[in-house]
């Protein structure tokens, strides 16, 4: 039986070009498919954070419009010392 001729190095490097080609694409997929699950674990830290600030809020019977205010006073205070320091 004859045997086919040495593949060139052009040839095998052709080949590993596919290959890297192919290994590339597949992390490419896989880099997508974590992307899209880092942005459900996200939204799922930013549910479980409102969940925990709205028992915070019912444990201290405090409205939404109050929060705020707290908020904007604290900043305020913050603003105030920082300023005379």
């Amino acid at each position: 039986m004859a045997r086919r001729p040495r593949r060139s190095v052009l040839e095998k490097l052709q080949d590993e070009l596919l290959e890297v080609q192919a290994t590339m694409e597949q992390y490419e997929e896989h880099l997508a498919e974590l992307q899209e699950r880092q942005k459900e674990i996200e939204a799922l830290i930013l549910s479980e954070q409102t969940k925990d600030l709205m028992i915070l809020m019912e444990d201290h019977d405090m409205s939404m419009e109050e929060l705020k205010e707290l908020v904007i006073n604290s900043r305020r205070n913050q603003q105030e010392v920082a300023a005379t320091a």
